[in-house]
């Protein structure tokens, strides 16, 4: 069965290069399609142990998965619209939400025209999402730990905001994929306490937009728009004086908080040229297989 499976991802890259001009490869762990003004698209699949049980469901969610974004994201209205967004309005978390909309918007289109795309893309995230491993759990508690000052965890207050931004971009992963597979909602919930004990009332701040995301989860430019006004309400909006512990922590005043958490948010997305293809004159999009990593 496997290498019935194999031989059919090699006539599929076959097919997908002669009659719609773009390459597969197999290669690393993440799964994504790249997209370079002027050249084919590539679909890049992680290159997963041929061993592991689930090799079937994730190379098919994968595939369909990316066969998804070349079918329906609008990379050239995309690529024109990342590569014009300055620094200080935060361009890689900017991206990094953009792709969790963008992927449920992709999955949507995928189900509604293949039935059998459906059944993949559910099992994929069903593989994916469903629970927080032990790793995710033991940082998250250590999060959790050196915001109330119970330990020095991080050796930079960059360094601990950064965190707080990779947790904050993770609920909205998990928000956004339960609304997808309502089944998920037990690793959502995991995910929304820790973020009320990190930064409390940052989930309730976020949901009506999320929810209003949701239900204009129907096109790139639609999930670009609100990925901006995510990551706004994230920086402009929250009132970080509201969380004493976290500024007593960091050993800041609230101000100098949200500042460094702009400004972080900015080298990073000066720091990510060659992560959003930026630096080559390309843009990826991927599908979030480590899960808690934002891919």
């Amino acid at each position: 069965m496997k290498r019935m499976m194999i031989e059919s991802v090699s006539v599929l890259a076959a097919l997908m290069s002669q009659l719609y001009n773009i390459r597969i490869s197999v290669t690393g762990e993440h799964a994504y399609t790249n997209y370079v003004p002027g050249q084919p698209l590539s679909i890049v699949l992680p290159a997963i142990e041929m061993d592991d049980p689930n090799y079937m469901t994730l190379l098919r969610g994968y595939i369909d998965h990316e066969v998804g974004h070349v079918r329906f994201t609008d990379h050239e209205r995309l690529y024109d619209a990342f590569n014009k967004l300055s620094s200080g309005t935060m361009p890689l978390l900017t991206k990094n939400i953009w792709n969790v909309l963008e992927d449920t918007y992709v999955e949507k289109r995928m189900a509604a025209d293949f039935i059998g795309c459906g059944r993949n893309l559910r099992n994929l995230a069903r593989l994916v999402f469903s629970s927080l491993d032990e790793d995710t759990i033991r940082n998250l508690d250590h999060l959790e730990d050196a915001v109330k000052g119970k330990v020095s965890a991080f050796s930079t207050k960059s360094s601990l905001v950064n965190a707080l931004l990779n947790l904050v971009a993770s609920y909205v992963l998990h928000a956004q994929r339960m609304r997808a597979l309502p089944e998920l909602e037990p690793s959502y919930r995991t995910m929304r306490e820790y973020l009320d004990k990190c930064l409390p009332g940052m989930a309730e701040h976020l949901e009506p937009i999320l929810e209003e995301a949701w239900e204009h989860n129907d096109s790139t430019e639609h999930n670009y728009e609100y990925a901006k006004k995510i990551v706004a309400a994230i920086y402009d909006k929250y009132r970080w004086e509201d969380d004493p512990d976290l500024t007593k922590s960091l050993n800041m005043t609230p101000e100098e908080a949200k500042q460094l958490a702009q400004s972080i948010a900015a080298a990073r997305g000066s720091e990510g040229g060659s992560e959003s293809g930026e630096e080559s004159g390309s843009f990826e999009s991927s599908s979030e297989s480590g899960g808690e990593s934002g891919s």
